[in-house]
């Protein structure tokens, strides 16, 4: 119960307009609780450095900080500034290759994959390698920004590669029927940018067999993959159980 009790009391010191910076980085300091931080990350009060520890875990509520858009104006931060700038116009920001000169990749492919001003494929891909499935999986729990994502991923499949086709059906932004249509799209002599590292293959194409996709569906795959991924799965086929691969 006293646990609660302070909770409730870090709380209303997160939420109260009169809560100065150093008060609201000493109550993050004190619990680890998401919905004290969560408010500590959303008040105007915060500065650039509770902002920073904040973005880490809660970019969406550090983006949405009515005091950000002054700070980046009246401070010369450049953490906040990069987010900034990336959240806001995601397709400028990445279109430089900005992003591989900065320290703060995380927080940046963080922030657009979170923008509303994502619209458009190329950012997406520019930042999917700064991110692990888990953080990205996390973001898509906002249904707002899974819905963008899903728009965008959907009608831009012929430009995505397989490897990251496979990525986006494990964070549930495209079905099996979406990830079919997908193959049928690409054309044989683009294999290379089809390449998929061995165990990816044999434990997706084992996915793909024991789940509601169809023989056709596991045909297309196989002959979209790179050639050597075929070869890597012939042999291992021959040491699993063959009912495994019967189950579709």
């Amino acid at each position: 119960m006293a646990k609660e009790n302070k909770v409730e009391e870090l709380y209303a010191i997160a939420t109260d307009p009169g809560s100065g910076a150093k008060k609201l980085s000493w109550a993050w300091g004190q619990t680890k609780s998401p919905r004290v931080r969560k408010a500590i990350a959303s008040n105007p009060n915060s500065d650039s450095k509770i902002l920073a520890m904040a973005a880490r875990l809660y970019i969406k509520e550090v983006m949405n900080n009515p005091s950000l858009e002054l700070i980046n104006l009246f401070n010369e931060d450049k953490f906040v500034k990069e987010i900034y700038e990336a959240y806001m116009n995601p397709r400028k920001y990445t279109r430089y290759n900005a992003i591989h000169h900065s320290k703060e990749k995380y927080n940046i492919s963080r922030a657009i994959i979170v923008s509303p001003n994502l619209r458009t494929y190329e950012p997406l891909g520019a930042v999917l390698s700064f991110v692990t499935q888990t953080e990205f999986t996390r973001e898509l729990k906002d249904p707002v920004v899974k819905r963008n994502l899903q728009g965008i991923v959907k009608s831009n499949l012929d430009l995505i590669n397989l490897p990251t086709a496979i990525f986006f059906m494990k964070c549930d932004l495209i079905d099996i029927n979406d990830f079919e249509s997908s193959l049928d799209k690409r054309m044989p002599g683009a294999r290379s940018s089809n390449w998929v590292g061995k165990s990816t293959y044999c434990k997706f194409f084992t996915d793909l067999s024991e789940s509601s996709a169809t023989y056709e569906t596991l045909l297309k795959f196989i002959y979209t993959a790179n050639p050597s991924n075929i070869r890597d799965l012939s042999k291992w086929s021959r040491r699993m159980p063959t009912h495994r691969l019967m189950r579709c």
